[in-house]
């Protein structure tokens, strides 16, 4: 079925005891930030990462460690960390530097997630007291709202930028649009047990996969922006793939593959559509692609 676009292409050891999350930027860089102060810049060349020292940048953040980080489209970079504050970092000569232009989370409860729209112009927070903030990249509150649900942990943008999803851990999930305008809003009691862990939203947007702490997946069907019902109750389609411990997902440029990260490590890859199996890419290991 193709996949020679899922081949390896390189693998190195970013030096962090543990790294929480990455983000992209252009396919230039990479930014690599876990436990600790340091969060690196390593560029990318053909790629690979270029492992010279005068391609390697590294800053220090206030934060003991960086939970989650996330490049704009203009290059600027979020980091929010267990000092419950989140930081935007400026670019400087095509790198990162520690000047820091912005600090929403200040004086606010824990931050529990983050994410840029898709345009790149604002980024959203949500934050143990129920409240999904909107800030400007200049710094200023642009919107604050109320969200619903008990521990509200993650928040999506979808492609168009026309929707944000946000989630609980008691399955509590919203939609608003980003003027902050309520449009609908379920509860998944599959989940109710299991905290949902990350919101991922379909390329097209038509689907949302809400994905559990267990490693439960739910997908939520979206009809003209709100969820999709029958007598009341949310349409959900279960991945009928006989996969379990999922802790992360991502879709393929072509809106078929699935790339499933599991708990124990392994990447493994599938055809949307038929829940095929296609191969895997096991942690510690060679990977290798089944015929």
């Amino acid at each position: 079925m193709g996949h020679q676009f899922w081949q390896k292409l390189d693998r190195f050891n970013t030096g962090q005891e543990i790294v929480y999350s990455i983000s992209f930027r252009d396919g230039t860089h990479l930014a690599t930030g876990g436990v600790g102060k340091k969060v690196k810049i390593w560029t990318i060349n053909n790629g690979k990462i270029d492992r010279t020292s005068t391609k390697v940048e590294e800053f220090t953040t206030e934060q003991a460690s960086t939970y989650s980080l996330s490049f704009n489209r203009q290059g600027l970079l979020a980091t929010v960390g267990n000092d419950e504050a989140v930081t935007i970092h400026h670019q400087v000569a095509n790198l990162i530097a520690d000047r820091k232009i912005l600090q929403p989370a200040r004086g606010n409860r824990e931050v529990q997630g983050l994410a840029f729209s898709p345009n790149g112009r604002l980024l959203a927070t949500v934050s143990a007291d129920q409240q999904l903030r909107l800030w400007d990249l200049a710094g200023s509150q642009v919107a604050r709202f109320p969200v619903s649900g008990e521990n509200v942990n993650t928040i999506a943008f979808s492609p168009n930028g026309e929707l944000i999803a946000t989630g609980a851990e008691d399955g509590t999930i919203e939609l608003r649009d980003p003027q902050g305008n309520f449009l609908d809003r379920v509860l998944l009691e599959k989940l109710q047990h299991s905290p949902i862990a990350s919101l991922v939203f379909e390329p097209k947007g038509q689907r949302l996969a809400a994905i559990a702490k267990s490693g439960g997946v739910e997908w939520l069907v979206i009809e003209n922006k709100a969820f999709k019902k029958t007598n009341e109750i949310p349409v959900v389609e279960s991945w009928q793939a006989p996969i379990q411990q999922i802790k992360s997902l991502a879709f393929a440029p072509n809106l078929r593959q699935v790339a499933v990260l599991q708990t124990h490590g392994t990447v493994s890859i599938w055809d949307r559509p038929s829940n095929q199996f296609l191969f895997s890419l096991p942690s510690r290991h060679t990977p290798r692609v089944n015929p």
